[in-house]
């Protein structure tokens, strides 16, 4: 909080893309060239298959499919996904219900030479906040 709160006394804002279909946010950063360079450079990091792909707190859901698209059309080996709380949960069931979509995605697209090893983790072990 301490770090949100000085980075905001900075005049330094997150920038997001807020729309809610997988449509309505790729025409938003398409037509942002901030977002665009962002979304190359996201797919640029997939590729290499000594990169691991670190997610915390995304659901893997559909309406972030350019996201999604880039992580099972590239070629990094490991997807990190954090879960909040106790896996069973509905919530938890559902991001790893997509954590296992992309890897099926990614043997569809890039076949056995470049695999998708998914490893979950406790996002309450994750101190990425410092």
């Amino acid at each position: 909080m301490d770090q949100i709160r000085e980075a905001l006394d900075e005049d330094r804002y997150p920038l997001f893309v807020a729309e809610g279909t997988k449509e309505s946010k790729l025409r938003r950063i398409l037509h942002n060239g901030y977002l665009h360079k962002a979304l190359r450079s996201f797919e640029a990091c997939c590729n290499p298959a000594a990169d691991a792909i670190m997610v915390f707190g995304h659901s893997l859901a559909d309406n972030d499919a350019h996201v999604l698209r880039c992580i099972a059309s590239g070629g990094a080996a490991n997807l990190l996904v954090s879960l909040y709380g106790d896996p069973e949960t509905p919530g938890n069931r559902t991001v790893i219900q997509n954590a296992e979509t992309l890897v099926r995605t990614r043997a569809r697209r890039r076949g056995k030479r470049f695999p998708l090893t998914v490893t979950l983790y406790d996002a309450a072990s994750a101190r990425i906040w410092g």
